[in-house]
């Protein structure tokens, strides 16, 4: 058995501790290779370059010196980073064990075959100065996937133009284009940093890739919570894979690009399906609103 992707509202209960294990082991490597860290997009995305100067790569370290990645993100101001809460959630715990996080919007990173990257091979590194979780946000619920939009509050601006950061979509924007059939074709641009998938055939094979990567991939279903989206691998479409936690989902509506979720799970082999939190929801909306009026 293979859980397609989070539970979402439409799931049926779980009736049976072997479900519940099966369940949880799927959630556990979906997409963590490592406890909560991110790896990067599957085989056929593309390097983005200077594509999405605002997604950026969440990282730890505790020298100084050396650094990785654990998760994506994107910027929203200068210095509100939107991301999933189970990835702040893992750097207040790398906060707790002593290492310091940061951020980079470098589109290459050189990263050792281990995922380590040297500080000084970084032109951007900013310091995470404040987490801001969701207040909802409850580790042992839908396997830590729930409610899963959080900020990061950086120490200093990542000064991009105006047009780079992220947009927020107005509330309920995806159940109106749903109603009117406007998600069917929905074509969704995912991106993120670190491991890329290289094959598909045999035993699951990734790589450091060591670059921003995106993939568009499509629709599949939408509830109160989530963005289901099929990225139909088979067909040529691209989409994350294990561990592009916090990702942001972007979406083109009537001329403007909003970002309309960030990556939460998916399915184990990252052929058939990205799970997505909304972040058209008047939880989330209110959560980054607050957070960006209170900085400077």
């Amino acid at each position: 058995m293979r859980a397609r992707d989070v539970l979402g509202s439409e799931v049926p209960a779980i009736e049976n501790s072997m479900t519940r294990f099966l369940l949880a082991a799927t959630f556990a490597l979906a997409f963590c290779a490592t406890p909560r860290e991110a790896q990067a997009m599957n085989s056929t995305a593309t390097f983005d370059g200077d594509g999405h100067p605002a997604v950026v790569a969440l990282l730890r370290t505790a020298d100084g010196y050396w650094y990785r990645p654990y998760c994506s993100g994107m910027l929203v101001s200068g210095t509100v980073v939107l991301t999933a809460s189970h990835c702040l959630e893992a750097g207040r715990r790398f906060r707790d064990a002593g290492w310091q996080l940061s951020v980079t919007n470098d589109a290459t990173l050189a990263q050792d075959a281990n995922g380590w990257l040297p500080v000084d091979s970084m032109t951007t590194n900013v310091s995470i100065d404040q987490i801001v979780m969701n207040p909802a946000y409850d580790p042992k619920v839908l396997g830590g996937y729930g409610h899963d939009v959080s900020a990061a509050v950086l120490a200093a601006p990542i000064a991009l133009d105006a047009a780079a950061y992220g947009v927020l979509p107005p509330q309920g924007l995806l159940d109106e284009l749903r109603a009117r059939n406007g998600l069917r074709d929905a074509r969704f641009t995912v991106l993120g940093y670190g491991v890329q998938q290289k094959s598909r055939n045999g035993p699951n094979k990734s790589g450091w890739s060591g670059e921003r990567r995106y993939g568009v991939l499509g629709f599949d279903a939408l509830d109160t919570r989530f963005i289901h989206q099929s990225q139909r691998f088979h067909r040529g479409d691209a989409g994350a894979c294990n561990g592009d936690s916090g990702g942001p989902s972007l979406l083109e509506v009537d001329g403007t690009t909003y970002v309309v979720g960030v990556t939460s799970s998916g399915d184990m082999p990252c052929y058939a399906t990205n799970t997505a939190t909304r972040t058209d929801s008047a939880e989330a909306l209110e959560l980054l609103i607050e957070t960006i009026a209170a900085q400077p």
